[in-house]
């Protein structure tokens, strides 16, 4: 099992529903995948990290805005609405 199978063990997985620090499964939960994990399990952690990493370096990881896209007018990242927002003047 690769270091990237081993991080996403602790997040649950999609497509089998093995929770955290559980092994995927195959044959529909009747073998044990000793070996590796489902991609829509690496897909997800993927994502997570993904997230995280942006929200630590003050963006935001729900729209997946990062810092340098948040707006010039409020400062504020997609999930909100821009309607009222001034933006400055170059």
């Amino acid at each position: 099992m690769t270091e990237e199978q081993r991080a996403a063990l602790a997040i649950p997985c999609l497509a089998c529903q093995s929770g955290p620090g559980v092994l995927c499964t195959s044959h529909s939960g009747i073998g044990v995948r000793r070996g590796d994990v489902h991609r829509a399990r690496l897909a997800a952690h993927a994502a997570l990290v993904d997230s995280v990493e942006i929200a630590l370096t003050g963006g935001c990881g729900h729209c997946d805005t990062e810092a340098i896209e948040m707006c010039a007018g409020c400062g504020q990242c997609r999930c909100h609405l821009h309607d009222t927002c001034t933006r400055p003047s170059p």
